[in-house]
């Protein structure tokens, strides 16, 4: 039996959401026999007991903080000790054989040391066809998924991951970034299914929230990786 570890960022501010949590882990544990799923669950409410909600088997963690992406995945981070990582948003759902479809292309390519799903609509959306058993590259949103991310631990350790000055947006650019700094190949996976279902995590931003933030942290990744990366 593999043990994989899993961080899933979650805010289960209603009933709603708490089912969408609920959907990605039951998808996520029923689509492996042979794999076992280390969640590691970082919530940012802390209310949420309270309010009558609860997630069985995981491992529940309450940073008391003000959320920040890459600063809730280090909390996650803390927890994991197996040989494999993945990031994964709570929107998902997890189709029969996605992560062992990822396993087989790393054992036949060991340099292949980060792998994204393929999400059919989205890719279709963005133009990207499945083009072989695999597709490296480093585009955020193409070849690098943010939504669902697996990771050797190795490219954890080699690239000090998660940088904490990106908060909200620019994490997938910056991952991707820092793979190519490494020479660490990544490759997105077409025979590899998960679903993203967007569930508007920004969406208790008014515009011009968001607007501020997406250009401070955009600023933020320009004076790291240079203005010509900034896409």
């Amino acid at each position: 039996m593999r043990h994989v570890d899993v961080i899933m960022l979650s805010d289960t501010r209603n009933g709603e959401f708490h089912a969408m949590t609920c959907r990605a882990i039951e998808t996520l544990r029923a689509s492996e026999a042979e794999t076992e799923f280390v969640i590691h669950l970082v919530e940012s409410n802390r209310k949420f007991v309270r309010n009558g909600f609860s997630y069985r088997g995981v491992d529940l963690i309450h940073p008391n903080e003000r959320f920040a992406y890459n600063r809730f995945l280090n909390y996650g981070l803390r927890h994991c000790a197996h040989e494999w990582l993945v990031i994964a948003n709570n929107d998902l759902t997890f189709t029969t054989g996605w992560f062992s479809t990822l396993m087989r292309v790393h054992e036949q390519h060991p340099d292949i040391l980060s792998l994204s799903p393929w999400e059919p609509d989205w890719h279709k959306l963005k133009g990207v066809a499945p083009l072989g058993e695999y597709m490296p590259g480093y585009r955020a949103g193409r070849e690098v998924t943010g939504w669902c991310l697996v990771m050797h631990s190795s490219v954890v350790t080699r690239c000090n991951l998660f940088d904490e000055q990106f908060e909200f947006w620019y994490q997938d650019n910056d991952y991707a970034m820092t793979l190519k700094q490494h020479d660490i190949q990544h490759a997105l996976v077409p025979g590899s299914i998960v679903h993203h279902h967007v569930s508007g995590s920004s969406s208790d931003f008014s515009w011009w929230q968001n607007f501020r933030m997406k250009t401070v942290q955009r600023a933020r990744y320009i004076k790291k990786w240079g203005r010509n990366f900034a896409r």
